[in-house]
């Protein structure tokens, strides 16, 4: 009865906003759009603990802007990866549908339909939000990857709000320390996944508020509710032994705050999180300086991911924390370098040995 509720609400938003008069098609059918393409290039030299020192390119990013009316727009955004090979468990990332969504201007918000980033939940981990180049340990556990559903939000002067209902997320994991994708140098990370070729069968609902200050400072919360389905409970049944997981709870509650002062900013988040019967935590403090123009930029983040679990050999129950120092160098608007080193530390159970899994990378952003 609550699906069926929520799918009628998203459907009359949808309908009303369409509704709500847009610019007649032409005599052909078809709606005249301006498209605007854009694209960027990550180029980076890595040196991984204890490897030796390699050049990929990391991403081409290809996209789509469409005008189509005053009140409504599309955008598509296509991820190439070339490191990632064209067979194996990988593939569905090595060409990855970042986005396609249309927005409909639904005062005072958006009503965004289709896959993109999640807008209504915590700090959306865009680049200007996150200031590193790599997300960090509680980005990629959490927010890092994209929703595929109805979104509506809100940023005005003095709140920020959103809610939606998409696809639920699929329980799996990222890798810290991941550069070779052969199982070098990294520990697993309990993650919740945008998986292409798995959809998972549930919905969750999203949403966050959060207040602005006249500083520009917000302070919010957010949550994030749904059910594991069979496929997420085979995952954790075979990660996780110590019992038989049956319950299908995936819940994800927080808060954030965001301090701007000048040229400096201060920014911090806290997740609490249950999967299935495993309680589990995040937390991340970003501190920045960033002067406007061509002047270099300077970021620190602090980042921990706990386990309310017994630690064993298993990496998914190691307790985890995260130190990242980023330097960026803009060369022109839209291109600049990027030195980024990334301090991991673990506490491993019953005698595992440490992973030597720090990295640090040199990268060229390359905007056209």
């Amino acid at each position: 009865m609550l699906k069926r509720a929520v799918w009628g609400l998203a459907a009359g938003l949808v309908l009303a906003a369409l509704a709500g008069g847009f610019t007649p098609l032409t005599s052909s059918g078809v709606e005249a759009a301006d498209i605007v393409w854009h694209g960027y290039t990550l180029n980076r030299i890595y040196q991984p603990q204890g490897g030796p020192t390699r050049f990929r390119t990391d991403r081409i990013s290809l996209s789509a802007a469409a005008q189509i009316d005053p009140k409504l727009s599309a955008y598509v955004e296509v991820y190439y990866h070339p490191f990632v090979p064209a067979a194996g468990p990988a593939e569905p990332y090595r060409i990855y549908l970042e986005s396609a969504y249309t927005d409909i201007k639904m005062n005072p918000g958006t009503l965004r339909v289709g896959k993109g980033r999640r807008m209504a939940f915590a700090i959306t981990p865009s680049y200007p939000n996150r200031k590193t180049t790599n997300y960090g340990i509680f980005s990629e556990a959490f927010t890092q990857d994209r929703a595929q559903g109805i979104q509506y939000f809100v940023d005005s002067k003095h709140y920020e709000a959103g809610v939606a209902v998409v696809t639920g997320m699929r329980i799996g994991n990222r890798a810290i320390g991941d550069v070779t994708l052969d199982g070098t140098n990294l520990v697993k990370n309990l993650a919740d996944r945008d998986v292409p070729h798995d959809i998972n069968e549930t919905l969750q609902i999203e949403g966050k508020y959060g207040l602005i200050l006249k500083n520009g400072a917000k302070l919010g919360i957010t949550g994030a509710f749904g059910h594991l389905d069979q496929s997420d409970l085979d995952f954790l049944n075979a990660e996780f032994k110590s019992n038989t997981h049956t319950s299908k709870t995936h819940d994800r509650y927080g808060v954030y705050a965001v301090w701007p002062s000048g040229n400096y900013v201060l920014q911090g988040q806290y997740m609490l999180a249950e999967t299935s019967d495993i309680d589990h935590s995040g937390w991340e403090i970003t501190a920045g300086y960033q002067p406007k123009g061509m002047k270099p930029k300077f970021f620190a983040r602090y980042a921990g991911v706990d386990m309310d679990v017994a630690p064993t050999s298993n990496q998914y129950t190691w307790d985890k924390r995260q130190i990242s120092l980023s330097v960026v160098k803009p060369l022109r608007p839209s291109v600049w370098l990027q030195l980024e080193h990334e301090r991991n530390m673990e506490d491993p159970g019953c005698g595992a040995e440490d992973v030597r899994d720090d990295i640090t990378l040199l990268e060229l952003f390359t905007g056209f």
